[in-house]
């Protein structure tokens, strides 16, 4: 994609998605999961500021990817995902996207971010496998970064994921659907690039897992279906019904959980 298209479409998910939700407080996690605040060096130019959960003999690293909402990181502070996953024995990080929560602005669209972000994980824990969650928006950008990535990741779990973000469905957002007719317009290849579902494929991971919910409206089934569908034959798919937007772990109990553990541990 040209540098061009690029600030075209970051111009338009800042405006149209996004401009409301900047820099908006968060919650601090529970003082016993020992969160470290440090900060991640981007390649663009600031910092990304983040939280290392760590453990202490880990089998590997998790690198959790906030949803698009106000609490960015702090979104992981208000369930039990952090404490599952140190309990299976991994340390975990979270951070804050451009113009979230603490982090300095945005430079460029989410995937260089994703980039930063695991370059940092391996300088910091060169001899530990690392695992990618990524919920939503964050997930989004993953599957953009893991395609460029030449090295990869142990797995990638993918929950509640659009397919194409300009077809997301979302009360209230209308600029988002006619920014996409825009983007064709005026970003003509960063619009064939955008979809998640073209990088699906090319994502670097030994292990995937999609995680969607059957009453999800802003990623209705179908579209769950076919970000699926355009990822490896391998990748696992598990549905969580009745789950809304954002629901499918708060809601997926025991069933979501055996499907993550099996995911990370290669079970």
């Amino acid at each position: 994609m040209n540098p061009r298209d690029e600030r075209v479409l970051q111009r338009l998910l800042e405006r149209a998605f996004l401009a409301d939700l900047f820099a908006q407080p968060q919650d601090a996690p529970p003082a016993e999961w020992g969160a470290q605040p440090f900060g991640v060096p981007r390649a663009a130019g600031g910092v990304l500021a983040a939280l290392l959960f760590p453990s202490a003999e880990p089998r590997g690293v998790v690198l959790l990817g906030h949803p698009g909402i106000g609490p960015a990181k702090g979104y992981f502070h208000r369930d039990q995902r952090i404490p599952f996953l140190r309990g299976l024995g991994f340390s975990v990080v979270t951070f804050d996207h451009g113009g979230f929560g603490e982090s300095d602005a945005m430079q460029g669209l989410y995937h260089r971010e994703w980039a930063d972000v695991l370059a940092w994980a391996r300088r910091r824990f060169p001899d530990l496998p690392l695992h990618v969650w990524g919920v939503s928006l964050g997930g989004y950008f993953a599957h953009h970064a893991l395609a460029r990535d030449e090295r990869g990741v142990a797995s990638a779990i993918f929950e509640q994921v659009a397919p194409d973000l300009l077809q997301y469905r979302v009360k209230g957002r209308p600029l988002l659907r006619a920014g996409g007719v825009l983007s064709r317009a005026l970003a003509p290849e960063g619009a064939r690039w955008l979809p998640a579902e073209a990088h699906a494929l090319e994502a670097k991971a030994d292990r995937v897992l999609y995680l969607s919910g059957s009453a999800d409206h802003g990623v209705p089934p179908d579209h769950a279906r076919r970000l699926v569908r355009a990822a490896s034959p391998l990748a696992r798919h598990h549905v969580v019904e009745g789950a809304g937007h954002l629901e499918a772990w708060k809601l997926g109990g025991a069933a979501v959980r055996e499907a993550v553990r099996a995911t990370l541990l290669d079970e």
